[in-house]
C-alpha cells in the first residue's frame, strides 16, 4: 500500500527521548538526564513535556539555544530559564510549526504521583495529526491520533490506566518508552503490557528498544 505525502519515522534515543522525524524534519523530545546527550547537528526543534530528570536537561537545552535551535516547554519549565528569542512556552491548545511540520499541544499536569501535592505541567505533542508523544500523563487530545508514543513503565502509571487510555483515544499503533528504569525482567513484564494492548484493537504494540527506529505506513 502507497503511503501518500511525507513519511514519517520515530526514532527511539533511550527511555523518554525520540525523534520525530517527518519530511526531513526532526524533532527532539525530552532528552533527559539518564543519556548522553544526543548530537543536535541534525535536529530542526528541541520540544520537552515537562522538567522531571528524566525528560529534561538544561545542557541540551543551552546547546540548542546556542546552535540557533528553537525550543518548546511549559511555562514553569520556562521560569526556570533566563529569557531566550528561541525559547517559547508550548501551550495548551495551541499549536505551532517546525520547519513546515504543525505541531498541536495539549495537556495539563503530570499523572498524580502525590495525594496532594500538584506535580509539574505536562505537555504532551501531536505531530503533524500523526504522532502523539504524551509525556508523563494521559491526556485529551482533539483529533486522530495515529501512533501513541507514551509511557510502558512509571512509578505513576498501572497496565490498566494505559489499557482505558488507549480505549479512549484509539491509536492504531503504540510505541511504548520510559523503560530506561527496568532491568530484564521488568522489560518482559512490559513487553507483555505492551502486546496485550492488540487486543484493544490497536494493529502494532511494542517497547521500543534503544536506537531502534518505526516508519510509519
Amino acid at each position: 500500500m502507497s503511503h501518500d505525502g511525507p513519511s514519517t519515522v520515530v526514532h527511539k534515543v533511550h527511555h523518554a527521548c525520540v525523534i520525530i522525524e517527518h519530511g526531513g524534519s526532526r524533532l527532539l523530545i525530552d532528552p533527559g538526564e539518564l543519556v548522553q546527550p544526543p548530537d543536535l547537528g541534525a535536529i530542526d526543534a528541541v520540544l520537552f513535556t515537562h522538567g522531571h530528570y528524566d525528560h529534561f536537561a538544561a545542557t541540551v537545552l543551552d546547546d540548542a539555544l546556542a546552535r540557533g535551535i528553537p525550543v518548546w516547554a511549559p511555562a514553569d519549565v520556562l521560569a526556570g530559564c533566563a529569557e531566550h528569542p528561541l525559547l517559547r512556552e508550548a501551550v495548551s491548545g495551541q499549536s505551532f510549526v517546525v520547519d513546515g511540520v504543525k505541531v498541536a499541544v495539549s495537556g495539563d499536569r503530570h499523572a498524580d504521583v502525590h495525594p496532594e501535592i500538584a506535580g509539574p505541567m505536562n505537555r504532551a505533542y501531536l505531530i503533524a495529526d500523526e504522532v502523539l508523544v504524551t509525556g508523563d500523563a494521559h491526556p485529551v487530545v482533539q483529533g486522530v491520533c495515529k501512533t501513541l508514543v507514551t509511557p510502558i513503565d512509571a512509578p505513576w502509571l498501572r497496565a490498566v490506566d494505559l489499557l482505558r487510555y488507549v480505549r479512549d483515544i484509539r491509536p492504531t499503533r503504540v510505541l511504548g518508552i520510559h523503560d530506561g528504569l527496568l532491568n530484564k525482567a521488568g522489560l518482559q513484564v512490559a513487553a507483555s503490557v505492551a502486546a496485550s494492548l492488540e487486543a484493544e484493537g490497536v494493529t502494532e504494540s511494542k517497547v521500543l528498544a534503544d536506537g531502534e527506529s518505526v516508519r510509519l505506513a
